[in-house]
């Protein structure tokens, strides 16, 4: 795996020009000989875990390398916060990583100048640490750890938006979100190893898992359905949260959500959705047919667990679809609500902002005018005109 900047060689020259490979200059600096060789090595085992298991440890499935060196470097300040508490240690605890994302909610953690972090940004640093939790679960016989909070809604109005290409991209990705190989192309290992997979995703004991539910899994469309909907839409992940079947009127092509439902006091809201997103629900809701935890759910979308998604769940699910596709999210405050502001930049752009507004159910134009600002296409076009 090769390294960003932050993660090449560091030589030290008072040890003459040892090579640490996997420590930042600014940790190293901080650092004597040994605590550097000790912390160097402790790095090496994390960084390749994460490359080569961390999606998915069962199924020795690595995150892509823009992640690892993502969660690297978020890791490395995590560190070197811990040191300036207590001095130096690689023994990190769960009470350490409750004190660091207390600083993070209550921002006195900022950015340089001052402002404070994100959500977004507060969020992938929680995930961060949760990997490293369980690097320790499945490695060194450690305990897993995962935050219980959420910053994506506090933040959410200020996530940047999808390009045109990137949600093209998300389309067209979710065709392929969680497919796994042909049953037939598998090795006995790695059907047992695949099985395992299904019958956790499917909430089903290992032993009852078939070859049909190999081509059940290639062939659902409940993320196409999902995705597709949020980018005609524009949800708010409370918005999904309370979708029901009910709401949704394939013979006139559009969803409609009641009073009583609506995410804000109001009218009854009626949404378009395209030709081809109304073909993806019609086909999720003939499969939902087949799924036992949908018989007493009125909800057009469940996860694995059998609950209707929250913002969580659906950053989880984004995040992951952003690398499988290569969306870059790095310096960018990448949420689910960027689905919905890259919904008012373009309608209002390729139509009109009237039509934006309806779309989205804002109140006042005001409201739309804040997030559909002028797009970087349509700024490059009239730079062209000039």
């Amino acid at each position: 795996m090769s390294k960003s900047p932050s993660e090449r060689t560091y030589l030290d020259a008072q040890t003459g020009g040892e090579s640490f490979e996997w420590v930042p200059p600014v940790s190293a600096e901080a650092l004597n000989h040994r605590q550097l060789v000790d912390y160097n090595e402790h790095r090496k085992a994390l960084i390749e875990w994460l490359a080569e298991a961390g999606k998915n440890p069962d199924m020795h499935e690595g995150y892509a390398e823009s992640t690892v060196s993502n969660y690297a470097a978020r890791l490395d300040k995590f560190y070197r916060w811990v040191w300036g508490q207590e001095g130096y240690t690689t023994r990190i605890t769960h009470e350490h990583a409750e004190a660091y994302m207390e600083c993070f909610a209550t921002d006195q953690l900022c950015k340089e100048n001052g402002d404070a972090y994100s959500g977004a940004h507060k969020r992938k640093t929680a995930n961060a640490i949760e990997s490293l939790f369980a690097w320790r679960a499945h490695e060194r016989n450690g305990d897993a750890w995962s935050s219980d909070r959420e910053f994506s809604e506090s933040s959410g109005t200020s996530a940047d938006y999808f390009t045109l290409e990137e949600r093209k991209l998300l389309r067209e990705g979710s065709l392929e979100y969680g497919t796994i190989p042909a049953y037939n192309d598998l090795s006995p290992e790695e059907r047992t190893r695949w099985k395992a997979y299904l019958a956790q995703r499917l909430g089903i004991p290992k032993e009852e898992v078939s070859p049909d539910d190999w081509k059940k899994i290639n062939r659902s469309w409940k993320i196409p359905s999902l995705m597709f909907t949020a980018i005609d839409v524009g949800f708010r992940p409370v918005g999904v949260q309370r979708a029901n079947r009910g709401w949704v009127k394939p013979e006139k092509g559009v969803l409609l959500v009641p009073k009583e439902d609506a995410v804000k006091d109001g009218d009854e809201w009626e949404v378009a959705l395209t030709d081809r997103t109304v073909t993806m629900l019609e086909r999720w809701f003939i499969e939902r047919e087949t799924y036992p935890k949908y018989d007493d759910s009125d909800a057009i979308w469940l996860n694995r667990k059998g609950n209707r998604y929250n913002s969580d769940t659906l950053n989880y699910l984004l995040d992951n679809l952003c690398e499988e596709v290569g969306i870059d999210t790095e310096h960018r405050d990448i949420s689910w609500y960027s689905i919905r502001h890259s919904v008012s930049e373009y309608v209002a752009s390729e139509g009109s902002l009237a039509e934006a507004q309806k779309q989205l159910r804002h109140k006042s134009p005001q409201t739309t005018t804040r997030y559909a600002g002028a797009s970087v296409e349509n700024r490059r076009d009239t730079l062209d005109k000039l």
